[in-house]
């Protein structure tokens, strides 16, 4: 895959975070395999949307941060009872939880891919990070603005421009 991530614009913030990484990346995060013949990644991410995430893939990202099930849930928006409710029955997370989760696991792709590395990516989002004024990477993650501010950040990193 041809890795094409600064638009014509020249801008960074025009970067397209979605050609750096393939989907394929974040589903396996999320414990998901593509299928054989999808449509397009938008149709796939949407369909998992939809139909709602498995409430264990609070546990799988909470895992593939290296951090807690309350940090993870707190970053979905999911309550400490719900989650701990939906965990133990194992039903589907609400879409905006899952939304946030397959931008969660997005994320972790796209960090483990610029840094080469699972254990400096997850360490790196919990470190605070002067270019984002102080703040901790996973926690910018909460909101699509912040996130929009790591991916840029990050688009930064991989192509070397002083951050």
């Amino acid at each position: 895959m041809a890795v094409n991530a600064i638009v014509a614009e020249g801008s960074i913030g025009a970067y397209n975070r979605a050609q750096m990484v393939p989907f394929s990346a974040t589903l396996k995060i999320l414990g998901r395999k593509l299928p054989r013949n999808p449509e397009s990644d938008q149709a796939v991410a949407r369909g998992l949307v939809d139909r709602g995430l498995p409430a264990s893939t609070i546990d799988r990202l909470a895992v593939a941060y290296a951090t807690t099930v309350e940090e993870i849930q707190r970053l979905l928006g999911v309550s400490r009872t719900t989650g701990k409710r939906q965990r133990s029955s194992n039903s589907a997370l609400r879409p905006l939880a899952a939304d946030r989760a397959l931008r969660l696991a997005r994320v972790l792709a796209l960090t483990r891919f610029v840094l080469e590395d699972d254990g400096k990516a997850a360490r790196w989002l919990k470190e605070r990070n002067r270019a984002l004024r102080g703040e901790r990477p996973i926690d910018l993650l909460a909101t699509e603005t912040g996130t929009d501010a790591v991916e840029e950040l990050l688009g930064r990193i991989e192509y070397g421009i002083f951050s």
